[in-house]
């Protein structure tokens, strides 16, 4: 097979409608059926991934299950980096007054979070999360403007 277009595989009403409301391609699960890895899952489907998003597909490759963007990796933090964390919260639990900054951010849990329109993110509460980490909590870090004296809380 030449032509990734030229992939065929029956859509079904869930892989269709995850699809939509994820703003991923039929085209997309063509280039992952032809570049992706695979993995067995559940039994007698297959997991494959491309280019940040897994799809779940029948055992003859044929058939669309479902679609998702794969998960964001964990950063690698240092045992020791972890060490200096635990020790400023316990400082600044015995001694408050030595914060320098109190953040609260509220996020919504409500109903309506749960609504599938954030592309490549499952749901709403899932893109909140992941704006909160990558542009408030990585943007401060990677900057060098937050040290272990700044709290953050987080309301839900």
């Amino acid at each position: 097979m030449n032509q990734t277009s030229l992939i065929t595989i029956l859509s079904s009403a869930h892989g269709r409608l995850r699809r939509e409301q994820r703003d991923i391609d039929k085209r997309d699960l063509q280039k992952a059926l032809r570049y992706g890895t695979r993995e067995r899952c559940w039994g007698q489907r297959w997991k494959v991934e491309y280019d940040g998003i897994i799809f779940i597909v029948s055992n003859d490759l044929r058939r669309e299950v479902t679609a998702f963007p794969s998960p964001l990796a964990l950063a690698p933090v240092e045992a020791s980096d972890r060490k200096e964390h635990s020790n400023a919260k316990l400082v600044i639990e015995h001694k408050p007054e030595l914060c320098v900054s109190h953040s609260v951010l509220v996020i919504d849990r409500s109903g309506s979070m749960q609504t599938h329109d954030i592309h490549l993110h499952r749901d709403r509460l899932t893109a909140a999360y992941s704006i909160t980490a990558m542009e408030f909590i990585a943007e401060q870090i990677f900057s060098n403007t937050a040290n272990n004296s700044d709290v953050v809380s987080l309301v839900e």
